[in-house]
């Protein structure tokens, strides 16, 4: 296995690898707990939006040539109103966030110190936007008692909680994608995550 390569990426800069990180996603986000259905249509229009910002950042882990990983930035006030929508509701700023999309990585890449590179990588994007204080992210909720719930499953906190990320209680957010098995898309709750930058 080659030695793994990142590059950060802004905007429009990002679009060229569109499918492979498009493929990437629906591959990583099959699995519980998203069990996404995923399309290319639909990551077109998900990542359409930190193709289109001027604040945002993408940074791809390669093996070779190949898209293994990819996390992603963005200023909240350039994300979807889906995400913003708990923000606003509250009446805090939008300028004083940014969102962390999402890290997926390939599962023979895990384990070997990405998920920290992929923390780092937007840290340092995050602490450049002006006005920033927070970086937040979310994460879907899933009964424990869920019947396809593997029982290897671990959810990912300890390792969050290392990265100096705290669970906010009581924020929470809804988005709607097709789970497998469904005829159409339905709503999901994600709870947030967050850190003071």
């Amino acid at each position: 296995m080659n030695a793994l390569r990142f590059l950060v990426l802004h905007g429009a800069q990002a679009r060229p690898y569109l499918s492979q990180i498009a493929e990437l996603r629906i591959g990583v986000f099959r699995d519980f707990p998203y069990l996404y259905e995923g399309s290319l249509e639909y990551e077109e229009a998900y990542l359409e939006t930190y193709f289109k910002s001027s604040h945002s950042a993408l940074i791809l882990c390669f093996d070779d040539q190949r898209v293994v990983g990819v996390s992603t930035a963005i200023a909240l006030n350039e994300e979807s109103p889906a995400i913003q929508k708990p923000f606003l509701e509250r009446g805090l700023s939008l300028e004083s966030y940014v969102y962390f999309g999402e890290s997926v990585l390939s599962q023979e890449y895990r384990g070997r110190g990405v998920g920290k590179e992929f923390f780092k990588h937007r840290l340092q994007f995050a602490r450049e936007l002006q006005g920033a204080v927070w970086a937040v992210f979310c994460t879907v909720i899933r009964s424990e008692s869920d019947p396809l719930r593997p029982t290897h499953y671990s959810p990912l906190n300890t390792f969050w909680d290392k990265q100096g990320f705290q669970e906010w209680t009581g924020m929470k957010c809804s988005l709607s994608w097709k789970r497998i098995g469904e005829a159409s898309e339905s709503a999901h709750e994600l709870q947030f995550w967050r850190k003071k930058i």
